[in-house]
């Protein structure tokens, strides 16, 4: 579509395809006969995974050797199931040790304690990196929810200043949250086919001009006095036209508001205001 933007790969995207050669590399060591291996270890990890990052395993079973203790690598790592190392979405990978050699850890257990600490403070309260990725990946998908509203009402040719106004708070809700909670925006996450560069600005367009409908209107408020309850004049139900009375009945998105405080007006004066 002319004008679509179309998004790169994420940089998690790119990470996960990274593990996954990796993956193939060491599944080759295994057929070499390799028998201990370490995992990898990232911040943000989920917690299953969490369990078993940054740590070294036997395959074949666990075993004691040279003074330590080495868990069973598949039974551990869940390596080979969808839900394991190197399964879905998995950004860990493995490689061969050898403890002939001396091969420390790569990390240390107060390491992995901090990659799994909840030490990320957002509204008062304290999160692991993890649980921070998954409260941004529900905004990320607020965000593409709108986005495939906005197209649907497009194609529709029915108003889509609601789905505009909606998408410009989500997107701010993900802008403020990455920052608050030291992320970034990934612009790959937040994609929608069709929906590029030219729908974006004109969506833009939609939300400021309502804006600047609203901003022109005198909404501030003015205090009830019995002066001004006096001054309000007596005027006939009947000077409101058939139109009027039909925005009365089937209020805007962008003005619900102000025709809600018309009815109590109306009611207050006397006037029927049922739908």
């Amino acid at each position: 579509m002319k004008g679509a933007a179309t998004p790169g790969p994420s940089w998690t995207g790119r990470q996960t395809r990274a593990a996954r050669q990796s993956c193939k590399l060491a599944r080759r060591r295994t057929r070499w006969g390799v028998e201990f291996f370490e995992t990898t270890a990232h911040g943000g990890a989920r917690p299953s995974h969490a369990e078993w990052q940054g740590r070294q395993f036997h395959r074949g079973g666990a075993v004691d050797y040279m003074g330590k203790h080495y868990p069973d690598f598949e039974a551990a790592t869940g390596y080979g199931t969808g839900a394991g190392l190197c399964g879905w979405n998995c950004r860990h990978t493995l490689f061969a040790v050898f403890p002939e050699l001396g091969d420390p850890p790569a990390w240390t257990r107060d390491q992995l304690e901090e990659l799994n600490a909840r030490n990320i403070e957002y509204n008062g309260k304290l999160y692991t990196r993890y649980e921070i990725n998954q409260m941004q990946r529900a905004r990320e998908r607020n965000v593409r929810r709108w986005k495939k509203r906005y197209l649907a009402e497009t194609a529709a040719g029915v108003d889509t200043i609601d789905s505009a106004v909606r998408l410009k708070a989500a997107r701010q809700s993900l802008a403020e949250f990455a920052k608050a909670t030291g992320g970034r925006v990934d612009s790959a996450r937040v994609s929608v086919p069709k929906f590029g560069r030219s729908e974006g600005s004109r969506a833009s367009a939609q939300v400021r001009k309502a804006s600047s409908t609203y901003s022109s209107l005198n909404t501030k408020a003015k205090p009830v006095t019995m002066q001004s309850i006096a001054n309000v004049k007596a005027f006939s139900c009947d000077t409101l036209d058939a139109a009027g009375q039909q925005q009365l009945k089937t209020p805007t998105s962008a003005f619900s508001w102000s025709l809600q405080s018309s009815r109590k007006m109306l009611k207050w004066a006397g006037c029927s205001t049922s739908r």
